[in-house]
């Protein structure tokens, strides 16, 4: 072994000392190495509780925004085809009233009157599915499920 290092007047020099104090508890260092590093292996490998709990917030957070998300998705496609179906019904209704304004008997009158009004009701029911598109879109746009 390498003798510890000496000042010229034959006394062990500072890091002379430290070698000889580690050399002397060099067993004892070890351990305690040993041991704090399993205790660090062991924080760092399992997870706490502290961590289990911001995971599942997280989580539990990320899982209401994909809900939201889903269910103004699923409203837009609904209103979207509630909005073609009322349209198709609408070119019905005034195909419809052409062909009675062009033959104006008074006993169509009647008819052409509930023509008519259909034609209001599914105006009506268009001017609501557009609003509620529009509205849906925005949501989803502005990320209105993540306030």
């Amino acid at each position: 072994m390498a003798e510890p290092e000496k000042n010229p007047l034959g006394e062990l020099s500072s890091r002379g000392r430290f070698v000889a104090f580690v050399n002397d508890y060099k067993e004892l260092m070890t351990t305690i190495a040993f041991f704090v590093g399993g205790i660090l292996w062991v924080f760092g490998y399992f997870a706490t509780k502290e961590e289990f709990h911001g995971l599942r917030d997280a989580t539990s957070s990320q899982n209401k925004i994909m809900h939201c998300l889903l269910q103004k998705h699923v409203q837009l496609l609904e209103k979207t085809q509630e909005l073609k179906i009322n349209h198709d019904e609408l070119i019905n209704v005034e195909a419809k009233l052409r062909k009675k304004n062009q033959k104006l008997a008074l006993f169509d009158t009647k008819e052409i009157v509930e023509l008519e009004q259909q034609r209001e009701e599914l105006k009506n029911k268009l001017a609501v599915a557009e609003q509620i598109v529009a509205d849906t879109k925005q949501a989803i746009m502005f990320s209105e499920c993540e306030k």
